[in-house]
């Protein structure tokens, strides 16, 4: 739980770092889920890419 103090962007780029071979293979609304952001914040954090 930790994790919710940091911001979405920061959950983001950590999940992705931390599972590079699962991320962009399971769908947004579950790594939405797992981060604790909406679906519509990580499509936003994700646009920034």
């Amino acid at each position: 739980m930790h994790q919710l103090k940091n911001s979405p962007q920061k959950r983001y780029e950590d999940f992705v770092s931390n599972y590079p071979n699962i991320y962009n293979r399971i769908p947004l609304y579950m790594i939405a889920s797992y981060l604790g952001i909406s679906r519509k914040t990580l499509t936003r954090v994700r646009g920034g890419k």
